[in-house]
């Protein structure tokens, strides 16, 4: 009897047991969350159908078998494997890539219970994990557009900095072009001026014998008339459009040209306590180039750098080579891609205020006390050059340490152009023949019709085309005729018909 209740006691706890498991089994498969559970060798205990349903696994094909994760992850060793070894990493999870029974990538989050559940000599680790895919193609998709927005918002902001960049240019220009134009005019007319007063004086000087007192009289108002020529070239070079006549030169050269010159001589006369140096590219710069401009920019730039300098100081002339890339994030630059020289004046001197920088390159802005020095044109020289070359010209000051102007010329692989003859004195263009002078400005017509004549020419007079063409028509050229034109002389610019 005692045996019978005891065998019936078993029996009724092995069913109450099953009873439980399947309770429990029924608990974890209702539960949204993946759930399983695993012994100390790593064999699968428990798999509910949301684990199957996320694998693509059945219960039947994990359970009494090693850990499913170091199959199916990228990771060999899966966080499970590791909190059964080291128990600090329990209760914390850990994502994982996983692919499922399909082929499909997953990414799961995996939860590793704090506590292992104990039974008897044994101990689980019970674990959880959700299908965090969509989130994480959620989020991916968040953090795509968050950097497309920023690049966009990024990008928006480079175009309005650019945007007021170039209108700040382009005010810059309008200012320039249409103080250019003023000043182009204005030396139009003073060249009309001047030609009468340098020409005749030396119409006077070549009539004189050399030790009369009215020669030298008629040579310093040569001179002066001269001097106020080269102030009227600047005007016209600042005009910009003006027809400058280039050639190759080197670079290099050019400024051995300058520092061997009577202006850098006064440059060291006026500032004896300013070092003038030169650090040069070993290579020659080949440029094409009109060398008087060249020669005027370094001039100015000179004698900029020295007369900011109070006291000792140091102005360096330096060159070097230049790629500009498409895609060149140097602003400064301005310039077509290519290969360049350039051409940096820099100086130790006090810097310049950022306000002055703004408006340093236009015409007649000075800081220069009143009759010191200069005109005011130096620098708009300088900046109409360099644009008249296809370079470009920048300005980088730092109060306290010094100044820096850099211009870029085109470099060419063009040879050096042959050196231009000095132009010959009066006394050798003495000649014979007859030569037709074209112009409508009646000084001009009579300086050139008076130089000729003292020359030996036989000269024949128009104030228009109009009137040359009726003149030519009368006596042509070629045949017989008592006065045949030789040479003709025309102005380029006249009312009605122009010279070409």
């Amino acid at each position: 009897m005692q045996v019978a209740v005891s065998l019936c006691d078993k029996w009724n706890t092995g069913k109450r047991e099953d009873e439980q498991r399947r309770e429990l089994q029924t608990i974890l498969d209702t539960s949204p969350a993946a759930i399983f559970s695993v012994d100390q060798e790593d064999r699968v205990i428990a798999w509910n159908q949301a684990a199957e349903k996320i694998t693509g696994f059945s219960a039947e094909e994990v359970k009494g078998k090693g850990c499913i994760f170091r199959e199916i992850s990228e990771d060999s060793f899966c966080h499970t494997c590791e909190a059964r070894d080291n128990p600090q990493s329990r209760g914390s999870d850990r994502e994982l890539k996983i692919t499922a029974k399909d082929g499909t990538l997953k990414m799961i989050s995996l939860y590793v219970a704090q506590t292992a559940l104990k039974k008897e000599n044994s101990a689980m680790t019970i674990c959880s994990f959700w299908d965090i895919t969509t989130l994480k193609e959620g989020e991916q998709a968040l953090s795509q557009s968050n950097r497309r927005l920023q690049e966009k918002i990024a990008t928006n902001e480079r175009l309005q900095a650019e945007s007021l960049r170039l209108q700040q240019e382009l005010h810059q220009a309008q200012k320039m072009e249409a103080i250019g134009l003023m000043a182009g005019g204005v030396a139009h007319d003073l060249n009309n001026i001047l030609a009468s007063i340098v020409g005749y004086p030396q119409l006077i000087r070549f009539q004189l014998p050399d030790n009369k007192k009215l020669h030298e009289l008629a040579l310093a108002v040569e001179e002066a008339g001269e001097r106020a020529a080269a102030v009227v070239d600047d005007l016209l070079t600042v005009a910009r459009g003006v027809a400058v006549v280039k050639q190759v030169a080197d670079l290099n050269t050019l400024i051995e040209n300058y520092l061997a010159s009577t202006e850098a001589k006064e440059v060291h006369k006026l500032h004896p306590e300013v070092m003038l140096s030169a650090d040069l590219n070993s290579q020659p710069l080949h440029i094409s180039c009109s060398p008087i401009h060249i020669a005027k920019c370094l001039m100015n730039l000179v004698n900029n750098a020295a007369e900011a300098i109070e006291g000792k100081g140091e102005v360096v002339i330096a060159t070097s080579r230049q790629e500009v890339v498409e895609d060149s994030s140097n602003s400064a630059c301005k310039v077509q891609p290519g290969r360049y020289a350039v051409l940096r004046v820099r100086d130790n001197g006090p810097g310049i205020s950022e306000e002055d920088r703004e408006r340093i390159f236009e015409p007649f802005y000075t800081k220069k006390a009143m009759g010191r020095s200069g005109t005011g044109l130096g620098l708009a020289v300088v900046w109409n050059t360099a644009l008249d070359h296809n370079g470009s010209v920048s300005v980088s000051s730092v109060r306290g340490q010094g100044t820096s102007f850099t211009l870029l010329f085109p470099l060419t692989d063009e040879e050096i152009s042959r050196s231009r003859e000095a132009e010959p004195g009066l006394e050798e263009l003495t000649g014979t023949g007859t030569v037709m002078v074209v112009d409508d400005d009646v000084r001009q017509l009579n300086l050139a019709c008076g130089m000729l004549k003292v020359l030996g020419y036989e000269v024949i007079k128009a104030s228009s085309g109009e009137e040359a063409l009726q003149l030519l028509a009368d006596q042509p050229v070629g045949q017989s005729a008592d006065q045949p034109v030789d040479l003709l002389v025309l102005d380029m610019l006249m009312p009605g018909m122009n010279g070409p």
